[in-house]
């Protein structure tokens, strides 16, 4: 555990917190938050380890790069366009406060799942196309 990057955090997770609890600058607040799950997952060696290590199994690849994508999308409808405050799914935007923080929490850690696997799909494209779906769904094959 490395408790110089908790101590790294702490400002963003307090900024993070009170920024939503007083549901003000959600944008902000999201990458502030996204800020501080990223020292967070930097903080605990063995849970990052442990992630990157189901983030390496050929499924895990697939959820990745769906998650990455995902967060992508989300990102850019939510933060950038400024959607937050809309209705989802007809909930009346209830909870709408939250998304943008959730949008760029993921996005944040698949971002950094995708560059720690990148050597597993760099290893499948260059065996052709089709090894990279057979990695995907059939690992160690």
């Amino acid at each position: 555990m490395n408790i110089d990057v908790l101590v790294f955090a702490a400002p963003f997770i307090a900024v993070t917190a009170l920024l939503l609890i007083y549901r003000k600058a959600l944008r902000i607040a999201a990458v502030t938050g996204g800020i501080a799950i990223l020292c967070i997952l930097a903080t605990f060696t063995t849970f990052r380890a442990m992630l990157v290590h189901l983030a390496s199994s050929g499924i895990g690849m697939a959820v990745v790069v769906a998650l990455l994508v995902a967060g992508a999308i989300a990102a850019y409808l939510d933060v950038a366009r400024g959607n937050h405050k809309k209705a989802l799914m007809g909930r009346n935007g209830a909870g709408h406060h939250l998304r943008p923080f959730v949008v760029v929490g993921v996005f944040a850690v698949a971002a950094v799942l995708m560059v720690a696997i990148l050597p597993q799909y760099n290893a499948a494209a260059r065996h052709g196309g089709g090894t990279v779906v057979q990695t995907i769904f059939h690992p160690g094959a």
